[in-house]
């Protein structure tokens, strides 16, 4: 299974994935068309991501990157939900010392 660039009598270019077996060449998916280079590299990219997938690769990088932005989200809720407890919790003890205060 590969990525194949094929160009039309037009100007554009297919992307498209295909499986070569026996000697024929069986096509699996069109990723897309176009004529600017840059969109044609952007879809051969698309194309190898999508056999990773149907093949069952994992993408290592793209998993470390996931893990990573998790873990920032994670840290950055846990240190919100700490300061509101530390917050709350000195507001209480203000109050308490406000009623001892005047208790006195």
């Amino acid at each position: 299974m590969y990525v194949r660039k094929k160009k039309n009598r037009s100007v554009s270019t297919n992307v498209v994935v295909v499986d070569k077996s026996s000697g024929r060449i069986r096509y699996l998916k069109t990723i897309g068309i176009s004529s600017d280079e840059k969109v044609i590299s952007e879809l051969y990219k698309q194309g190898r991501k999508w056999i990773e997938i149907q093949q069952g690769n994992r993408d290592m990088i793209a998993i470390y990157e996931q893990q990573h932005e998790e873990k920032q989200v994670t840290d950055y809720l846990l240190s919100k939900i700490w300061l509101t407890a530390f917050l709350f919790a000195l507001s209480r003890f203000a109050i308490r010392r406000s009623h001892n205060a005047s208790d006195s």
